[in-house]
């Protein structure tokens, strides 16, 4: 395998918890079997592994290009060795200069670009040439495209919004932001590294023309190139496109210790969420896009008898969209819920634990000094506020704490809606760094509120795994076809990330009664058992029958035989 790299650059213009132990760490030795060894002419780098070549690394031409001006960097000199078996080139622009380093770790290599002067930048691109590119696998879902590809076509990994939402590259937010390349029949990934500090950018796209391969991370905005970038890792591979993406993952794959690094059996325990029936409620009354106005307490009241009709025993209900009455205000929506605290008392009787859906960003209810404005008006709740911070902890205190509401965690959702869209923004704390600076801020709020408190995301970032107890596979679209397959794939990506977290298998929306039945039979194999729905399935709107409860009975008695076990 040869690789060809020419790095391309195109410019426009609440504290983390202290330990750092979500963070990869080098490897304790050198290299097992990688080395470098310089070749003479066109600074050509080759890559040996045990001995054999398996590649080659060739450095082209850097650019930066701010509006229509273009600067072009070129090499000074060929590679260096800085020591041991690193490596380090400089590349010049006038006065300017700027330096590449390839260093060789356990079975992959790490390309790094740092700049020693302010340069802005937008964009910071790596051009590669494999010869024999042939596919693509792209681990994050989406409903547009499928998981591999044709090398030729564009895949992006990105903490956006798609556009009218159901591209369905959001169902992982934020995605782990590498890809499986597959060239001369053999996979290898190619990835960010998620490094503190490193990690404010939006999105990460691999752009094929066979041979030639363009990897691009889009910083979303002017980015000053001088602070540190993120560092693309390499890692080689002869198993399959997941054997490529574990090589990446698994040097994140720890988390820091609590007192039951497990989390207590109710965490395993089977699940539902009212949004299924709520869904499902207002199509049979007409209302369609009306579905949170049927979270109230007497319809969870009802869904909690129907439950306990059908013989099925939950260890966790979901409260979900809207007990609020302002989504940023986290106040309770009295005249929905006239007792909430009651309804939490009376499941905890029965030996249920009560989660509450937490919404991300949206700025209702919230002073406009709290919010990251657009056009003068408030647009995103700005978790960098300190007001808006204690506001948050306040909210979350209150509502998990044996002195308020009393539930038992929060399951996050709407983590795609940031403010990404202001490309004019200047803060370094931008990108999935503002993101994940959200999620901690929630995270320690639960936990000081309730220390055994759930909180369930749909996180799929190692740089997250301190800030989530359980990884939610997320929704399903009702024209989705062969949803086991689809749910597979991301129970395999959750365990890449940690094979310990829980996995929350979802159930919503589902296309027809026996997608939803061989979803239902194949949850145990995946992780925690999940049910959105109670009397009908919100995608055919087909009612389900007894003898489905009877074969959901029995698929959740053996789950529970072997969790106790």
């Amino acid at each position: 395998m040869s690789l060809f790299l020419s790095p391309l650059l195109i410019c426009s213009g609440c504290t983390l918890p202290d330990d750092d132990t979500f963070f990869g760490k080098e490897p304790e030795s050198a290299a097992l079997g990688i080395t470098l060894r310089p070749l003479p002419g066109k600074y050509a780098i080759e890559v040996l592994n045990s001995g054999e070549s398996v590649g080659r690394y060739v450095e082209g031409i850097l650019w930066t290009v701010l509006g229509d001006k273009e600067q072009a960097w070129t090499p000074e000199g060929g590679w260096h060795r800085t020591r041991e078996n690193r490596f380090s080139i400089n590349l010049k622009s006038g006065a300017e200069e700027c330096r590449m380093i390839l260093s060789p770790e356990t079975h992959s290599i790490r390309l790094a670009v740092s700049f020693s002067q302010s340069t802005l930048a937008r964009f910071l691109r790596f051009r590669l040439r494999l010869p024999g590119l042939a596919r693509i696998f792209n681990p994050e879902p989406s409903w547009t495209y499928e998981l591999e590809s044709p090398a030729s076509e564009e895949r992006r990994q990105d903490i956006l919004d798609s556009p009218g939402r159901y591209g369905g590259d959001w169902i992982f937010t934020p995605p782990p932001f590498v890809y499986a390349v597959k060239a001369r029949d053999k996979w290898l990934s190619l990835g960010l590294d998620a490094q503190k500090g490193r990690l404010d950018f939006l999105a990460f796209t691999l752009k094929g023309n066979p041979p030639a391969l363009l990897a691009e991370i889009d910083f979303g905005r002017r980015r000053d190139l001088s602070r540190p970038l993120p560092d693309m890792l390499l890692h080689f591979t002869d198993g399959d496109a997941y054997a490529a993406l574990d090589c990446h993952l698994k040097r994140y794959r720890y988390r820091r210790s609590f007192d039951l690094p497990l989390g207590p059996l109710w965490w395993r325990q089977p699940i539902f969420c009212g949004w299924g029936e709520q869904l499902v409620r207002a199509k049979l009354m007409k209302l369609e896009g009306r579905q949170a106005e049927f979270c109230r307490q007497e319809n969870y009241d009802l869904f909690r008898r129907q439950l306990e009709v059908r013989g099925l025993k939950i260890g966790i209900l979901t409260i979900d969209d809207k007990w609020q009455k302002t989504y940023g205000g986290l106040e309770v929506d009295t005249e929905k819920w006239p007792d909430m605290r009651r309804f939490v008392e009376q499941c905890h009787v029965r030996g249920i634990r009560v989660l509450l859906w937490l919404p991300l960003w949206h700025p209702e209810g919230l002073p406009a000094s709290w919010c990251i404005p657009r056009n003068g008006n408030p647009y995103k709740a700005d978790p960098r506020n300190p007001e808006y911070l204690k506001h948050l902890q306040s909210r979350i205190h209150f509502l998990l704490s044996p002195d308020g509401m009393n539930a038992d965690g929060l399951k996050v959702d709407w983590t795609n809606q940031g403010p990404w869209d202001l490309t004019d923004h200047a803060d370094e704390v931008w990108g999935m760094e503002m993101l994940r600076q959200y999620h901690a801020a929630i995270y320690r709020a639960a936990k000081l509120a309730k220390p055994r408190a759930l909180v369930v995301t749909h996180t799929f970032h190692p740089a997250f795994l301190s800030c989530t107890d359980m990884l939610r596979l997320n929704d399903i679209m009702p024209w989705a076809k062969d949803v086991v397959r689809i749910m597979r794939h991301r129970a395999r990506m959750a365990r890449l990330l940690d094979e310990t977290l829980p996995v929350d298998c979802d159930n919503c929306s589902m296309p027809t009664r026996e997608e939803w039945l061989n979803a239902m039979k194949t949850q145990p194999e995946l992780g925690v058992p999940c049910l959105y729905f109670l009397t009908h399935l919100d995608g055919s709107m087909e009612r389900i029958r007894e003898e489905d409860w009877e074969v959901v009975r029995d698929v959740w008695n053996r789950y529970r035989e072997r969790l106790v076990r």
